[in-house]
């Protein structure tokens, strides 16, 4: 019992010193924090390690990763290094970060490459439809048609207007030549044609100015087609063919002359020569256009509602035909050259697969309407295509026995008011029937006189206020 008494007491003052020693010692006496880290006492056997640079962890035994930032440009590689890193370039770059090119290529992936060429194809394949539909237009008409007039001579203006604008966004639409950076691969080999920035604006100067001038004429031929159909010019059109090419030449020089002495630089991007649409550029380019459209529109529509009125006695009927025709055209060709534009550019500046599918659609779509109410809003054209299309169909055949007949009796009213039959000849071929029927008339006003032509002999009216004398032949 006096053993026991002993020792137990003697086991608890042991223990008891073994723990004051133990609880008096410092969690971070072992130094646990690696790299020159410092540990820092927080409690009872809990510490936490302050770092030094690139270093990090719980211990400080892990390296920052100096790549997760992607300091290589043009698809370098970044290799991370102990407080550092370096860049493994393409054989097309060099430099600290590669960002020094050796060649005009931009490096890009294997599936960017892909979704540009197919890009690049989709653009050039619709932009080549439309020079073929527009040069084989001016063809047509002026070998095989041999059409001269006001109304033709406009569709020739708008034609090449527009010819010129395409080609050059068939040539520089990018950067590069052709769009030709498209085809650059995963290392940025090659050295596709560059444009200069100075270059560059300029062709974004021009494209801008050229597509004023188209938009323009689409206004004009609106507002002649609104005149020619209401035929408040009996014998002369708003315009001259000339006072026409005066205004859509000149008048674009002011906006664009503007917009290119002030904002020159700031007209393209580092991927597009067509127009930067984050610019103050855009709005001034975009909202003139706007507003020619949509005049353009409203005027053909106009045109167009007067069919429901009473036609103007002196009106040629022919003519009024193809007035409405291409006010109806105008209403076609108008919105979808805007938004064949829009896309365009769309489709450049932003590199979008979606917007080069939709413009190439539209340009295609475009060319048609082109060719189409170019030719039928046209006389001549109308009477060649239908007698190429439809001279087997028993209408086109009823309608030439009709016009035939009433050429003979307009001959025959002739011979007997002058004894002749030189009124028209009995051999005209089905276009001059057609192109000179009834309705064919061209007066002219002089000192009060009206005169109308049938076929070759004058029918003049004259007369003072209340009386009308007839003067030689009459229908």
């Amino acid at each position: 019992m006096r053993v026991l008494s002993f020792v137990i007491p003697t086991i608890w003052r042991f223990c008891h010193a073994a723990n004051s020693a133990i609880s008096s010692q410092s969690p971070c006496s072992s130094n646990p924090c690696r790299n020159n880290g410092t540990c820092r006492d927080r409690s009872l056997n809990r510490y936490t390690c302050e770092c030094t640079a690139p270093f990090a962890g719980d211990f400080c035994d892990q390296d920052k990763d100096e790549c997760l930032s992607t300091p290589c440009f043009n698809l370098g590689t970044c290799n991370n290094l102990i407080d550092a890193f370096n860049c493994s370039c393409s054989a097309a770059f060099s430099g600290p970060l590669c960002q020094t090119a050796l060649t005009t290529c931009t490096a890009q992936s294997p599936a960017l490459q892909a979704q540009r060429i197919l890009m690049f194809l989709l653009m050039t394949l619709s932009l080549l439809v439309l020079i073929v539909a527009l040069i084989g237009l001016g063809v047509v008409f002026h070998y095989i048609v041999k059409v001269r007039s006001l109304e033709r001579a406009l569709h020739q203006a708008q034609e090449l207007s527009l010819l010129c604008a395409v080609l050059i966004v068939l040539v520089a639409r990018a950067r590069t030549l052709f769009d030709s950076g498209s085809f650059c691969g995963k290392e940025g080999l090659g050295n596709p044609p560059r444009m200069s920035d100075a270059v560059c604006s300029s062709v974004a100067v021009v494209l801008h100015y050229l597509f004023l001038v188209y938009f323009l004429l689409l206004v004009l031929e609106a507002l002649h087609n609104y005149m020619l159909y209401t035929y408040v010019f009996v014998r002369h059109p708003l315009l001259n063919l000339t006072g026409y090419i005066i205004i859509a030449l000149y008048l674009p020089i002011l906006p664009v002359g503007i917009t290119g002495g002030l904002l020159f630089q700031s007209y393209v991007t580092t991927e597009t020569c067509w127009l930067n649409l984050d610019s103050t550029n855009m709005i001034i380019e975009v909202i003139p256009v706007l507003l020619l459209v949509a005049t353009a529109v409203v005027t053909a529509e106009a045109t167009s509602m007067l069919r429901n009125f009473p036609p103007n006695p002196l009106a040629n009927e022919v003519k009024r035909t193809s007035a409405i025709t291409n006010a109806t055209g105008t209403m076609f060709i108008a919105p979808l050259s805007l938004f064949s534009w829009l896309l365009g550019i769309a489709s450049v500046h932003n590199v979008s697969l979606t917007a080069y599918i939709c413009a190439t659609v539209l340009n295609c779509l475009l060319a048609f309407a082109i060719v189409f109410f170019h030719s039928m809003g046209n006389e001549r054209a109308r009477a060649l295509l239908e007698r190429t299309f439809c001279g087997c169909c028993p209408y086109y055949k009823k309608k030439m026995r009709r016009a035939r007949k009433q050429q003979q009796q307009l001959a025959e009213e002739s011979e007997m008011d002058n004894g002749t039959d030189d009124f028209v000849g009995n051999d005209d071929s089905d276009q001059e029937i057609l192109t000179r029927g009834r309705n064919e008339r061209f007066p002219k006003v002089k000192n009060n006189i009206v005169e109308w032509k049938f076929g070759q002999k004058p029918l003049t009216l004259s007369g003072a206020k209340h009386t009308i004398h007839v003067e030689g032949g009459y229908e």
